[in-house]
């Protein structure tokens, strides 16, 4: 019993300090993150599909950001009302708040999906364009206006995965609640219903296997070969870097590099996810054991609300053009309040 007890408590403290943790990556990141967004859109970036595609990185990491900011407020509710109310007086999450909860969930697993078939891309881009330089349509696909056609089949692909996902779950009422006479001082709620998330009756089995396979295994594998590969062609870069001209190499090679550091940070981001959903069906049926792998659940979670502080970090130290828009822009700004301090 005192080991069932010490199992929920265990429970309900690492849902807080998740909570808590990711509220505040969640914060610091979305500056960040509307920051890196601002500077890869300055016209001397934009025009490659890089990144491009990093600002597309860039989006779907502030959107599931602002998600994580957005559901943590009802649990920063219900623990301020726990301080001032009895815990039997507190109501159950209203509907809105539980739809809401889904709705941001799905949306985030969605761009979640997408930002990981685009590191995919432009892996697979970069090793191209390495692997065949001189070829006038791999020159091609350097430029937006051509990569975003891959974006664009990306999210064609993703559609019936999103309906999918919106049919699969659903709110619906689990019990209506009495709250006790005494509460009537602190609250005029005296009935309300406690709605739950249930799956859809239909078997999802299948398609639980094909997404785990076009999201997690594919793209692991995809991207685990292809930073393997670019770091091999990094080392034949720096041995041949005599033979060619100065300029042509260091740009190929930053942009390797760069590529090479998303890949790795994808992948560390990943990794923690995959190893869990090995344990747990290799390991079914030893419910002790896995009520202890899962309690590392909630770093799988955070790990990938850190790329929303690593990827600003990682395109500043790594790519000269992206440090060169960040000094204009800022510099602008800085003339621009050099001009007005005059004029008044």
């Amino acid at each position: 019993m005192s080991r069932s007890l010490f199992v929920d408590n265990l429970d309900e403290i690492l849902i807080v300090y998740q909570t808590q943790i990711s509220f505040f990556i969640a914060v610091i990141g979305g500056f960040l993150n509307l920051f890196h967004f601002a500077v890869l859109t300055r016209p001397a970036l934009r025009t490659f599909t890089i990144y491009f595609f990093m600002t597309i990185i860039a989006i779907c990491d502030f959107f599931r950001l602002f998600l994580v900011i957005v559901t943590a407020l009802p649990s920063f509710y219900y623990t301020y009302q726990q301080s001032i109310l009895p815990s039997e007086c507190i109501p159950p999450y209203s509907y809105f708040t539980v739809s809401m909860e889904l709705g941001f969930s799905i949306l985030s697993k969605i761009s979640g999906k997408l930002v990981v078939w685009i590191v995919v891309a432009m892996s697979i881009l970069r090793l191209i364009a390495i692997k065949c330089p001189l070829s006038p349509r791999v020159q091609k696909t350097i430029e937006t206006k051509h990569g975003i056609r891959l974006i664009y089949f990306i999210c064609i692909t993703l559609i019936p995965f999103a309906y999918l996902e919106i049919q699969y779950n659903n709110v619906r009422v689990f019990q209506t609640l009495t709250l006790p006479q005494n509460c009537e001082k602190v609250s005029k709620i005296t009935k309300c219903k406690e709605y739950i998330i249930v799956p859809a009756k239909y078997d999802y089995y299948i398609l639980s296997c094909i997404e785990g396979y076009l999201f997690r295994v594919i793209p692991s594998f995809m991207t685990t070969f292809a930073t393997v590969w670019l770091i091999h062609q990094l080392k034949k870069m720096r041995r041949s870097a005599s033979t060619r001209s100065s300029a042509n190499s260091d740009s190929n090679e930053r942009f390797t590099k760069l590529v090479v550091l998303f890949n790795v940070i994808f992948l560390l981001s990943t990794a923690p996810t995959e190893i869990i959903l090995v344990f747990e069906y290799v390991y079914e049926g030893y419910d002790s054991l896995i009520s202890i792998i899962t309690k590392f659940q909630f770093i799988c979670d955070i790990l990938p609300l850190l790329n929303g502080l690593i990827h600003f970090l990682s395109c500043f130290f790594m790519s000269s053009h992206y440090r060169k828009a960040v000094t204009k822009m800022i510099g602008c700004r800085k003339k621009q309040n050099n001009t007005n301090t005059i004029t008044m």
